[in-house]
């Protein structure tokens, strides 16, 4: 069964190129249940409730295929936010209607796609050299991408995303993220995958915790020194302890007055209570700032690993954000 309701720009030049196009003889079940869904999916964009008519238009079309069904049912996607499958239904009609050469259809069917370039949100799955494993899937929203696709920017409809890695003997990668429809390109990475040992390749290892790794390893080596330090320091207090006592012993009385040899001792016992106080002070700072660089390296380990498992920076359209995760 032909149908050729339309709603939206050129309905009346549309109207007019569709009745022109062949009928065709369908099962009578399924062309009456078709025709049945495509008018109440016409109601229900009449009444701009396109969640409900879409199905319905959808349904219809795969029942009893018409173009005057298909150019609906894109109509009521792009209402419904869905760009990309609206411009993939106009791009198919058009090349459709060029095959019949019904020249008015697919020129009414390639403008519509051509007005929706500028709103398309597209989504590319890179996957650089390093990350190409033999036997690697990529699969996004549980649909295998084919390897000629990887790289390249595809039209997507806004919503929610799954994007799972697999290959014989790596751990798989997922990463789920909702991509809103703001006409952008976005770039997500896919990683190495880790062995099923365990051991992540250099390069992963590397991009995902060097950072965090060399704040942490750092704040330790300075606590070291710090501990070092007052180790010296206490060192040094007791030698100072030691010095001022046996000062005493030699000669200097309780206002300072000290022999000319037990003065010798008393000045050794100064100096190293200056060194003892010097070490204190470097060493406790060492601590201390080793304490806290450790803490600022564990935190910075745990933001990496939150941006590596789903991060998403929209950016305006044409541009490229990124996304990567590391599992």
């Amino acid at each position: 069964m032909q149908r050729h309701s339309w709603l939206g720009a050129g309905s009346l030049l549309f109207i007019g190129v569709t009745l022109a196009g062949p009928a065709r003889a369908e099962e009578p079940g399924s062309a009456a249940r078709a025709e049945a869904l495509f008018q109440t999916g016409r109601q229900l964009m009449r009444e701009r409730r396109y969640a409900e008519a879409c199905p319905k238009l959808a349904e219809s079309q795969s029942l009893d295929p018409a173009p005057g069904t298909r150019l609906n049912l894109a109509d009521c996607w792009e209402h419904e936010g869905r760009t990309a499958s609206a411009q993939r239904e106009f791009l198919a009609v058009a090349v459709s209607a060029e095959k019949n050469g019904e020249k008015e259809r697919a020129a009414i069917a390639r403008s519509r796609a051509n007005q929706l370039e500028n709103k398309v949100t597209k989504l590319a799955l890179m996957v650089p050299a390093a990350a190409r494993v033999p036997g690697l899937q990529i699969f996004r929203n549980s649909v295998l991408v084919v390897e000629a696709d990887w790289s390249k920017p595809e039209p997507v409809d806004p919503g929610r995303f799954l994007i799972e890695a697999r290959a014989p003997g790596r751990r798989s990668y997922r990463s789920e993220f909702t991509l809103p429809g703001d006409a952008a390109t976005h770039h997500l990475t896919i990683p190495s995958l880790v062995s099923d040992g365990g051991a992540a390749s250099p390069a992963a290892e590397t991009s995902a915790t060097s950072r965090g790794q060399w704040l942490q390893r750092s704040g330790i080596g300075l606590a070291g020194l710090g501990v070092v330090g007052i180790a010296v320091g206490t060192v040094f207090g007791v030698r100072a302890v030691n010095l001022y006592h046996r000062s005493r012993d030699e000669g200097c009385d309780d206002s300072d007055a000290c022999t000319p040899d037990a003065l010798e001792t008393r000045r050794s016992a100064v100096r190293a209570g200056n060194a003892s106080t010097v070490s204190f002070i470097v060493g406790g700072a060492l601590l201390a700032g080793g304490a806290g660089v450790y803490v600022w390296g564990t935190r910075e380990r745990a933001s990496e690993r939150a941006r590596l498992s789903a991060r998403l920076v929209p950016l305006p359209a044409g541009a490229f954000a990124s996304l990567a995760g590391h599992f």
